[in-house]
């Protein structure tokens, strides 16, 4: 399952999809893990080798809990896998997992009939969860043939599994197979919070800004090293910036409800929780219909406020806006990194990267230099030009004020974090901190050195492969 359209399409927002592709080469099955994101799952290889049962393996950040999903395929001449084969794989399987970190939650479509414990497989297949002091918590069919072929397994000192055990759903979904409900005994990770620093322009008075500004900026004088004079004009500015709007910092919790969660869906799902509490204490048959009705009414309720929003947004978009509304429906605007153990690491392996590149580039242009036939045989529009016609470039010419801003008029109005200054208001300020800028510029291109400061960038990478 390599299509990141179908990836994103089975991914509902909030939701990551973790893919464990068939091993082998083959392009068709596998298992995929779909979990929330604030349970910042992460794939954690067993290193155990399998040929009978595919599995995947995923943990939590803190290591404390191991969740594997098995997938068994049903003996046959095709894949000529066996009974004693399976049951050999999986009592070591299971003495292994048990050295590994993390409490192990295994389950999975064993394809092992636990209904009938007669049978020799099944008897072997539960000594061998027995001996490794695991338990089997499933007891009720989940396959529409009658059969438990689905299972849920852990140590039973966990104490992974609540109470309530593990309720089999009467619905299959399209499936051949029951749902199966439990609930885990694990801490629950604490929501995500983004700390924000920012600043408040809502009552900036922009005459006596003004006017601050331009007395500091008298004190940021023409000095021979630009880099001292590219610190003076970023402290003056923050200066008066922190005098009539200070940076403040705060943090959210990053949660918030769609565009399309109304109350009317918030008070349909209260009263569909109500009839399904009222159906698992009652088990009558009138309470499942009630529920079942007023499942389908929700969901109904759901998918025609989900339309009714997309097609208003859709309706009234520009190209970015419907670009962005299309990525978060087929929920493709998830960034992806390639993995690495810090963050540092990555931007070094960036940089790395494009540094080599670039001197890979100038290696290739300096051989084409050096293998060019000056002579002109080799070209049928005469020779190329030597040493003698090409022009150097000596130094740089001075730019004027008005050169500088029209450059900074046509700039857009984003900003990056490491400026002194918001570009719109760097734009409204022009008059007063012009003079300084073009003196920076000028100086620079005078000595030839650009301000170390300068050379620093926030840089979000857009991985294309």
């Amino acid at each position: 399952m390599d299509d990141s359209v179908i990836i994103g399409e089975c991914t509902p927002p909030g939701y990551s999809l973790l893919n464990f592709p068939r091993p082998g080469g083959d392009r068709h099955g596998g298992i995929v893990i779909i979990c929330k994101s604030s349970l910042r799952l992460s794939i954690a290889t067993t290193g155990i080798n399998i040929v009978s049962f595919e599995h995947a393996s995923v943990t939590n950040s803190s290591k404390s809990f191991r969740l594997i999903s098995i997938y068994r395929p049903p003996p046959s001449l095709k894949n000529g896998f066996t009974h004693n084969q399976f049951l050999d794989e999986f009592h070591d399987f299971l003495g292994a997992i048990s050295d590994l970190p993390g409490k192990p939650l295994i389950l999975g479509d064993m394809n092992v009939h636990l209904n009938r414990p007669g049978k020799a497989d099944v008897s072997r297949y539960i000594a061998s969860i027995t001996e490794h002091n695991f338990e089997q918590y499933v007891n009720r069919s989940t396959h529409r043939g009658g059969n438990i072929l689905d299972h849920v397994i852990c140590h039973p000192d966990d104490d992974l599994i609540s109470d309530g055990g593990c309720v089999v759903s009467p619905f299959t979904y399209g499936s051949d197979h029951h749902m199966i409900q439990c609930k885990i005994n694990i801490s629950k990770p604490p929501l995500q919070r983004r700390t924000f620093t920012s600043r408040s322009y809502r009552h900036l008075d922009m005459d006596r800004f003004t006017t601050d500004l331009a007395e500091a900026i008298q004190h940021v004088i023409p000095v021979d090293d630009p880099e001292l004079q590219v610190t003076a004009y970023n402290k003056s500015i923050l200066d008066v910036l922190d005098d009539h709007c200070p940076a403040t910092t705060c943090s959210r919790r990053l949660i918030r409800n769609p565009d399309w969660y109304t109350d009317e869906v918030q008070e349909a799902r209260r009263e569909r929780r109500q009839c399904k509490r009222r159906w698992r204490k009652s088990l009558s048959t009138d309470d499942r219909q009630a529920y079942i009705e007023k499942n389908s009414a929700v969901n109904e309720l759901i998918m025609d406020n989900k339309r009714k929003h997309f097609k208003d947004v859709l309706d009234n978009a520009n190209s970015g806006t419907m670009f962005k509304t299309r990525n978060r429906l087929l929920n493709t605007n998830v960034r992806k990194l390639p993995s690495c153990s810090s963050n540092s690491e990555l931007s070094y392996s960036f940089a790395d990267y494009f540094t080599e590149k670039v001197a890979m580039i100038r290696r290739e242009l300096d051989h084409g230099v050096d293998d060019l036939d000056i002579t002109g045989s080799g070209y049928q529009n005469g020779p190329v030009h030597t040493d003698r016609d090409i022009n150097h470039l000596e130094c740089f010419s001075h730019v004027s004020e008005d050169e500088v801003r029209k450059i900074i008029g046509k700039l857009p109005c984003k900003t990056s974090p490491l400026d002194p200054i918001s570009t719109w208001l760097l734009k409204k300020c022009i008059d007063t901190l012009l003079p300084t800028i073009t003196s920076i510029i000028n100086n620079s291109l005078r000595v030839g050195k650009f301000p170390q400061v300068l050379r620093q960038s926030v840089i979000t990478p857009l991985i294309k492969k």
